[in-house]
């Protein structure tokens, strides 16, 4: 059966085979390091809480072009790129503590974690990715309003 058959061939991952149009192959072998800690870290369905600890969400699966977040209780899809996510340590090098600024408007907190994943996606999904980030071990969250995060030393992307 080709993926274009099937109804939704985004959902394709089997090893070894296409999940779009795109040039990647979702083989794990070519998986960034923020991407691999991410897969190792979090099970697709495992429950999270956001940092304020007042939401929850999970990871609903894992695509070739980037997680599928499942938010809030009516489980709504957020999709961001992988490329998003294995570019944010570099947006928190050396910078100290950033804050998470997740805003539910289309422009993100400037400086701010939100910002760049605004890039991304319209959708406010700073605080859910901190989450993911912290529980891979990439970042660390200062919980205390307004939440920040920054880069976890000695983390799994820190040597870059």
């Amino acid at each position: 059966m080709k993926a274009a058959d099937l109804p939704d061939h985004s959902e394709v991952t089997a090893v070894g085979t296409m999940t779009s149009g795109t040039a990647r192959w979702d083989d794990h072998g070519m998986a960034g390091p923020v991407e691999a800690a991410i897969r190792r870290a979090v099970a697709p369905g495992e429950h999270l809480r956001t940092p304020s600890g007042r939401g929850q969400f999970s990871i609903g699966r894992y695509t070739a072009e980037g997680p599928v977040l499942l938010l809030g209780r009516h489980q709504t899809r957020a999709r961001l790129p992988w490329r998003a996510l294995g570019q944010i340590p570099d947006l928190l090098r050396g910078r100290g503590w950033v804050l998470i600024g997740s805003a539910y408007s289309t422009t993100g907190t400037p400086r701010s974690l939100d910002e760049h994943l605004k890039s991304f996606t319209p959708t406010a999904t700073a605080g859910w990715i901190a989450v993911v980030l912290e529980k891979a071990g990439v970042i660390t969250i200062d919980r205390q309003r307004p939440a920040r995060v920054r880069l976890n030393p000695g983390g799994p992307v820190d040597a870059e």
